[in-house]
């Protein structure tokens, strides 16, 4: 039997302003993160969704839009097996020279949501999975005053999440502070704190927040340098015992995980599906788990982002946590299903096919501040 061929191909951008602007380190202008979406039909007339997220560092809104225009050529009348060969065999979940990366990553995880729809099965049943659910922790955005982060604490605890990490606002001072307040206000409650610095830390300012971070016995140190400075990763590692996390969205790829993990960088690998496909991503979590090295997968994105990264989590035995991105609501944009947050503080999957999201695509469209359709 012949694969499925793409028989049209169609992507937004929206950014409305019912979502709220917001800052992820202190010297950012508040902005809205953008919903990039990608929709696949095949000629069986079975569909597929993906989504990224714009508007961080400056990307354009309707950035997917204009790739998938300009690549429609490539895309359309090719079968989905062609397609997933083409991604796979770049090595890094990136395309060649006819699939830009982020265009790559998201057909790829598009594919394996109209697969999954075809079979009927949920993706991560599809993709083996080990367990049915994992223990949420809420993801705030950096604000300027200590108040909102607590405020965030309570929200996350309403919400039955069992820990919150923290975007710093990286001024190390303020940050430090921050960490005093939090261990004041919350001492001797079971919730549990992270901390994502997002690459702005000097080395030396870095050493002094790890130890800070040990004592108070944070899960881990997220991004407090680029992705490449594995050196500096690694430094800080010997020097602290800290638990180190990547940001893993500027470098990615099984050559980049191996180098990282190979001189001890991190303690966690991390990378977002979203950026590297689930084929890439299944290769990622494959490689945690044959080295032992625990996965925290980044979701932090739209409802479609949050399924795929869910996914991967689910079939992976060194995943530990899902990570909530606050405020909910404005992450659920548009639609509906996916993934839920229950009683007891997990991250269920919602029971549906593929990635189990439905996305209201003519609101989407009359919202887009940019779009293409084949």
């Amino acid at each position: 039997m012949a694969a499925p061929i793409i028989s049209r191909i169609a992507a937004y951008g929206l950014c409305p302003e019912t979502v709220t602007p917001q800052r992820y380190v202190g010297t950012d202008d508040p902005f809205r993160l953008s919903l990039e979406l990608l929709h696949i039909t095949l000629d069986t007339g079975v569909e597929g969704i993906a989504s990224t997220c714009s508007g961080w560092r400056r990307a354009p809104v309707g950035r997917i839009a204009a790739e998938a225009e300009m690549w429609a050529e490539a895309t359309v009348g090719k079968s989905i097996e062609e397609l997933q060969g083409q991604i796979a065999a770049s090595g890094q979940g990136a395309g060649d020279a006819e699939l830009p990366s982020a265009l790559a990553a998201l057909l790829d995880v598009a594919i394996w949501d109209a697969r999954t729809r075809m079979l009927a099965r949920p993706l991560h049943r599809h993709l083996g999975a080990r367990r049915d659910s994992l223990p949420a922790y809420a993801s705030t955005p950096a604000y300027l005053c200590h108040e909102s982060y607590l405020a965030d604490v309570e929200t996350a605890l309403r919400l039955g999440c069992r820990a919150v990490k923290f975007h710093f606002n990286g001024d190390a001072a303020f940050d430090a502070a921050l960490v005093e307040t939090v261990a004041a206000e919350f001492k001797g409650h079971p919730i549990r704190f992270a901390a994502d610095l997002e690459g702005v830390y000097g080395f030396e300012e870095a050493v002094e927040m790890a130890h800070l971070l040990v004592a108070h016995g944070y899960l881990w140190m997220e991004a407090p340098f680029p992705d490449d400075r594995l050196d500096l990763y690694a430094a800080l590692g010997r020097e602290t015992g800290i638990e180190l996390v990547p940001p893993g969205y500027d470098r990615f790829g099984r050559d980049h995980w191996v180098a990282g993990l190979s001189m001890g960088a991190w303690s966690r690998l991390r990378f977002d599906v979203s950026l590297t496909g689930v084929t890439e991503g299944m290769i990622g979590a494959s490689l945690a788990e044959k080295v032992g090295c625990p996965l925290e997968l980044q979701s932090f994105g739209y409802m479609p982002a949050q399924a795929a990264n869910f996914a991967v989590m689910l079939a992976s035995p060194m995943c530990g946590w899902f990570e909530l991105p606050l405020p909910v609501a404005d992450f659920r944009l548009a639609s509906a299903g996916g993934v839920e947050i229950n009683e007891e503080g997990n991250a269920v999957w919602q029971q549906a096919n593929g990635l189990g999201v439905v996305m209201d695509l003519d609101l989407v469209a009359e919202m887009a501040d940019r779009s293409f359709s084949s």
